[in-house]
């Protein structure tokens, strides 16, 4: 089990007479920077995923289509071929949408986390067991968005470095 705790502390800049204020003053700062890049990556990604289904999504589409009008002398070839074409195109799709943030304003959070779970057990065969209750409050934007770029590091890490054949996922929520 994986457990994450972030926690912020002022670096103790300042010139000691007024240190409450200064660490104030350091971690705004730290925060407004902090959220601008993430703001930033966050615009490149949806850019980065309008190109992925629109561009990469009709090249596949052409190429499924060029593929088709080829005759091969087992037709079985043929469709073998246009089947994983077809597959590949859908999971363009799947991942550009969930790169894109409409997903997130429009998912509820279970849904978003188990959809993420979902699609990356498909697209890696990592097997993932996963228990993500339902929740009686509705998430900000802003906590699904984090929420679900921290599960997709999670499990890409998990698929690229974890020597286990399962990945088990546990979520819970508690107001503070």
């Amino acid at each position: 089990m994986l457990t994450a705790f972030f926690v912020f502390h002022g670096d103790g800049r300042g010139d000691g007479r007024n240190s409450k204020t200064d660490q104030n003053v350091y971690s705004i700062r730290v925060y407004t920077s902090a959220r601008k890049i993430f703001e930033i990556e966050e615009l490149e990604k949806r850019k980065l995923a309008k190109d992925l289904h629109d561009t990469v999504g009709h090249l596949v589409q052409g190429l499924t289509a060029h593929i088709a009008s080829i005759e091969l002398p087992d037709p079985e070839i043929n469709k073998g071929i246009k089947g994983k074409l077809n597959e590949l195109g859908d999971n363009i799709r799947r991942i550009s949408h969930h790169m894109s943030t409409v997903i997130i304003e429009k998912s509820s959070f279970e849904e978003l986390m188990t959809g993420l779970c979902e699609d990356f057990q498909s697209l890696t065969g990592l097997k993932i067991e996963y228990r993500i209750p339902s929740f009686t409050y509705v998430f900000s934007y802003e906590l699904k968005l984090h929420q679900s770029r921290i599960l997709q590091e999670m499990l890409t890490n998990a698929n690229k470095y974890g020597l286990y054949l399962r990945t088990f996922i546990s979520l819970a929520a508690k107001d503070v």
